[in-house]
């Protein structure tokens, strides 16, 4: 049986390289969008990162300011608890340096 030949050999070969051009046109195009696409993805989550840092530092702050309006004006009325009122900033004191190390 004789192959049934559709196109001649040279505009096949014109064909295909149209198709082989029109191609790498699209798979350059979509590459560049999926590579856009991509780096605003990263910028996103970057920012989602930092809202997240963010709420977490106001949240450590406003934690602190509680524990420091509780112990502000609490002196006490003997040696012992103006002591322990010392020992107490001093706490809070290394609970921030150690909240400035994170």
């Amino acid at each position: 049986m004789i192959p049934l030949v559709q196109e001649p050999p040279f505009p096949a070969q014109h064909d295909i390289q149209r198709v082989t051009v029109f191609l790498e046109e699209k798979r350059c195009s979509w590459e560049l969008a999926w590579t856009e696409r991509k780096m605003q993805l990263e910028q996103h989550q970057q920012l989602c990162q930092f809202d997240s840092d963010l709420q977490l530092i106001n949240s450590s702050l406003n934690d602190l300011s509680t524990q420091l309006s509780a112990i502000r004006g609490q002196y006490g009325e003997s040696s012992a608890s103006a002591k322990a009122t010392s020992l107490a900033f001093v706490y809070f004191e290394k609970t921030i340096e150690v909240s400035k190390s994170c």
